[in-house]
């Protein structure tokens, strides 16, 4: 059991607006909408930026400018940005938030991952062990025009090291995936149609999610036909199993569990966190190999948190890409290996359902945000202030973002200190 049990707990969050891409306004910056999301993380729990003394944040630039001309307006707008004139543009680094929002007595902590899992593992860590008391996590996104190349990989002059045995003949992002989630069929005798009630059901969450791209942009719902007959990006990969780049921030607020009592909102009290970084023996793993990496995953998660998958009352996993989420059901032992998909009917994972399924929708239907909402809005949830997406059952969940053969991270969240 995890000796720091129940002894940190998130305190707040917030969020800025989601938009598709950048439209070069300072107001809409990487950087600005950073320093609203932290802002509000902040006074969402009642505290004050001097009480903030550790900032993490994952820069995490998946594009940028590579050299066009920064607008002027930009960098008059802010105080500085010494050393990187990307900073705050094409991320948002640490020591620029903690500079741009006026944390005087802050900590930086930058972290090279682009899946919040493992940096609010991290920050989860440093309070554990006394590095900090009050940690502000900070995942900025960015989305600029032409942010792509051809096949779906990052525009770039050249690639080196493995990627050039894979980007040149577009095995990137969806090509990956689609190998492994076509060994999955293959194996267990399912089928691609067999997600319809997930994605759907994704959507209809994010329609409720306030700070959803979706949401803020009054998209229709999504049916079963649209679904069923979306183009393919990569076979069993469609367009609907794919989240979409936008542009926005969000944060976090981690502190002791001891002041997080004596905040503005109940605390959500972390029992567990574990984290996991594949090695695969090839360009991608192999299906055999992540279901036994992550089996140890999900062993230690429950058992840090003295639980097991009887007690988890919602989940939220990664679905960036919604092919892998019944991987993730099946680690949790939510369902047997090989019987997720039929598992996944929305009368068990809806909202109102038996065990609700990313109640925010997730990156499928929120935007893609590297796992951010999964997390947001378990915090809610436990806090019981979800709203509309409000589960009846919210004393505890686990949290997860980061594909399989990637590098995921985890919580057990709980409205208790012990469950």
């Amino acid at each position: 059991m995890w000796e720091h049990r129940g002894k940190v707990a998130f305190a707040g969050v917030g969020h800025a607006e989601a938009s598709r891409r950048w439209d070069e306004d300072p107001e809409t910056s990487i950087g600005a909408l950073a320093i609203r999301a932290a802002t509000r993380a902040i006074e969402d729990c009642g505290l004050k930026p001097e009480d903030i003394d550790g900032v993490f944040s994952s820069p995490g630039p998946l594009g940028g400018p590579w050299g066009r001309d920064i607008p002027p307006s930009f960098v008059d707008h802010f105080q500085d940005t010494p050393g990187d004139p990307e900073d705050g543009i094409a991320k948002a680094t640490a020591g620029w938030l903690a500079r741009n929002i006026g944390l005087p007595n802050a900590s930086v902590i930058e972290n090279r991952d682009v899946i919040i899992g493992t940096i609010l593992n991290d920050a989860i860590d440093a309070v554990a062990a006394g590095r900090c008391n009050t940690a502000l996590v900070v995942r900025p996104l960015n989305n600029f025009a032409g942010r792509y190349g051809l096949e779906g990989g990052p525009e770039s002059v050249g690639v080196s090291g493995p990627a050039q045995f894979q980007h040149p003949y577009g095995f990137t992002g969806p090509a990956r995936i689609a190998v492994l989630f076509q060994r999955y069929l293959w194996k267990y005798g399912r089928k691609h149609e067999e997600l319809a009630d997930f994605v759907v059901n994704n959507r209809t969450n994010g329609l409720m999610t306030e700070y959803g791209f979706y949401y803020q942009n009054r998209a229709e719902p999504l049916t079963h036909d649209q679904y069923l007959n979306a183009r393919w990006v990569t076979a069993p990969i469609n367009l609907y199993d794919c989240d979409m780049p936008i542009q926005t921030a969000a944060a976090f607020i981690i502190t002791t569990a001891d002041r997080a009592r004596d905040l503005r909102n109940p605390p959500a009290y972390v029992l567990s966190r574990a984290g996991i970084r594949h090695r695969p023996r090839s360009v991608t793993a192999a299906l055999e190999d992540l279901e036994e990496e992550n089996a140890g995953f999900a062993e230690k998660l429950y058992s840090d948190a003295g639980v097991g998958p009887k007690d988890i009352q919602f989940a939220n996993l990664y679905d960036g890409f919604t092919v892998v989420t019944p991987m993730w059901v099946e680690t949790f032992g939510f369902a047997n290996r090989g019987e997720a998909l039929p598992w996944m009917t929305t009368d068990r994972i809806a909202i109102g359902g038996s065990f609700p399924l990313n109640t925010s929708g997730g990156s499928n239907g929120v935007g893609r945000t590297h796992g951010v909402s999964l997390h947001y809005d378990a915090v809610l949830q436990v806090q019981g202030r979800a709203g509309k997406r409000q589960v009846a059952n919210h004393g505890l969940c686990i949290a997860e973002s980061g594909p399989p053969p990637d590098a995921p991270g985890a919580q057990i969240l709980s409205a208790t200190p012990s469950p």
